[in-house]
């Protein structure tokens, strides 16, 4: 008996297959069966509801690695990406869409992990902070943050902002701008950007005091406070989130306990060999709207949960139609730890507001298999890869 060609099938019954596949991991899969295939992977023959899909986490990429793999949550297995654009450089992801930062030059690309789309971006020379320091073969992480204010899958009139040099914000508008433009955001020196987040077709972003700004597109270009520090709760070691959450705009606190090695000596100050942070509890907090200034401790997130990593622009997923994920709780995942000589430690796990208790231990949440994980470089990350076409 001959194999079946997939391929050959009536268009309208690809068309018809299609529109009764509701996971959008599977609707990847079919768009990769085949080139025929691929052409009726379109946004309009997808029915199902994307606020309610939950996303996928893209893993830091071992040395022998070519592709990296992501961890499907909704199947609890691990699956190959393939994009070879990600080997040996940094990246970053909004809004489903990944930022490639490449190692040998400072040039940029968004991609999109599972259509493949690519948009080249103008090549970033804002920063001069790789002409302080000796860097022979790469450059240091400039880049810490990026955000989209709409997906450039849904529309072409979309702007691209990246915090670098933890005090500064660079933001372009591809087909429009040939350079990227530069506002300075922190001018104290105690402080530094910390996170960003954009929703409603604005900014917002958040310094390490809990002080958070709106950036204004439109009245020339300029920050605008909303939230004024003193933030409730900062003391002693901890990182700060911003998140979006059912039209909310939140500021999630990461309480976090730091071991390190102090080792050696460089630019007359004690850097740190080995180091490694564990986030400890969480706290949330609504950035009260209007001219108030203020915060309102929120002690439950109702039928969502929220998606925080490094280098992903943070979210919330309304998970009350999975049963893949738990309502009312954190998934993080927190990389910003060091072991030169034995790869990076990564602290992943679940926050649960209810009991306010981490799960953490392998086989028991997300994390499981992720013990032999070891990333090549210090600059290698988890990433959050929100669901989109």
């Amino acid at each position: 008996m001959m194999d079946a060609d997939w391929s050959d099938l009536p268009p309208d019954l690809v068309v018809s297959i299609a529109k009764r596949i509701v996971c959008l991991e599977d609707f990847a899969a079919f768009g990769a069966a085949c080139k025929s295939w691929r052409s009726k992977a379109t946004k309009e023959n997808f029915t199902g509801e994307f606020s309610h899909q939950v996303p996928i986490l893209m893993l830091p990429m071992n040395e022998d690695d070519v592709n990296p793999l992501c961890y499907s949550i909704t199947k609890g297995r691990f699956n190959k990406l393939n994009l070879p654009e990600a080997e040996g450089n940094q990246c970053f992801s909004s809004l489903g869409w990944l930022l490639i930062a490449y190692d040998h030059a400072w040039k940029l690309t968004l991609l999109h992990p599972l259509n493949h789309t690519r948009i080249e971006l103008p090549r970033f020379s804002n920063s001069n902070y790789w002409r302080r320091w000796n860097y022979p073969t790469s450059r240091p992480q400039v880049i810490s943050k990026f955000g989209l204010l709409s997906s450039p899958s849904q529309s072409s009139d979309y702007t691209v902002i990246l915090i670098y040099e933890r005090k500064h914000l660079a933001f372009c508008r591809p087909g429009k701008d040939e350079n990227w433009e530069s506002i300075r955001v922190c001018c104290r020196l105690d402080t530094t950007i910390v996170d960003l987040t954009c929703f409603n077709g604005e900014c917002y972003v958040v310094d390490y005091l809990g002080e958070v700004f709106v950036l204004d597109f439109v009245n020339r270009i300029k920050l605008r406070r909303v939230a004024a520090p003193p933030m409730p709760g900062c003391s002693g070691r901890y990182k700060l989130y911003l998140v979006e959450s059912a039209g909310a705009l939140l500021v999630v606190l990461c309480y976090v306990q730091f071991k390190g090695i102090y080792n050696g000596c460089h630019s007359r100050s004690y850097h740190i060999r080995n180091y490694s942070i564990t986030a400890t509890s969480f706290r949330v907090f609504e950035v009260l709207s209007g001219n108030r200034f203020g915060y309102s401790e929120v002690n439950n997130l109702g039928n969502r949960s929220l998606f925080l990593s490094d280098r992903s622009a943070s979210f919330s997923v309304d998970v009350s139609d999975t049963c893949s994920c738990k309502a009312n709780c954190i998934y993080f995942t927190d990389d910003e730890s060091q072991s030169l000589e034995e790869g990076a430690v990564m602290d992943m796990g679940i926050f649960d507001m209810e009991d306010r208790k981490i799960k953490r231990h392998f086989g028991e949440s997300y994390s499981y298999g992720f013990g032999e994980r070891k990333p090549s470089k210090f600059h290698e990350r988890h990433l959050w890869i929100q669901p989109s076409l």
